[in-house]
């Protein structure tokens, strides 16, 4: 069993797979950190890494190899990408969403989330700047 818990259409906040292996414990009656009558906020993998449908097998095999995990939930989102600061910010589809209408209504454009990065300046750099 998987169970991906989302908000809205692409952040992921959490992750719960098999590989707790609840069922298994429920049937030998077992109790441990596992126990299944535990709130899932406290089994599930909360906040864990993704990737954009664009990305290879070989970064996501990278990335699990490296973080140590078996799964990694993919996402259609975008980024806010700061000029100065080089900071970057997920942004999620359903912050898009109107812009992907837009465009696709005015001009027939059918907008594909897997890469999409708006550039500007973020707040500490605006405000550093006056």
């Amino acid at each position: 069993m998987k169970l991906f818990v989302r908000f809205a259409a692409s952040t992921c906040l959490a992750l719960f797979c098999s590989g707790t292996n609840l069922a298994a414990d429920a049937k030998k009656g077992t109790t441990n950190a596992r126990d299944p009558a535990r709130p899932i906020a406290e089994l599930m993998t909360a906040a864990p890494r993704t990737l954009p449908a664009s990305a290879s097998a070989a970064e996501a095999a990278l990335l699990m190899a490296a973080a140590n995990i078996r799964h990694v939930p993919v996402i259609e989102h975008g980024h806010l990408e700061c000029r100065r600061c080089r900071g970057s910010w997920e942004l999620p589809v359903d912050e898009v969403a109107e812009l992907v209408a837009t465009l696709e209504r005015s001009r027939g454009f059918s907008v594909d989330l897997t890469h999409l990065s708006i550039l500007g300046l973020c707040a500490a750099c605006r405000a550093a700047a006056d």
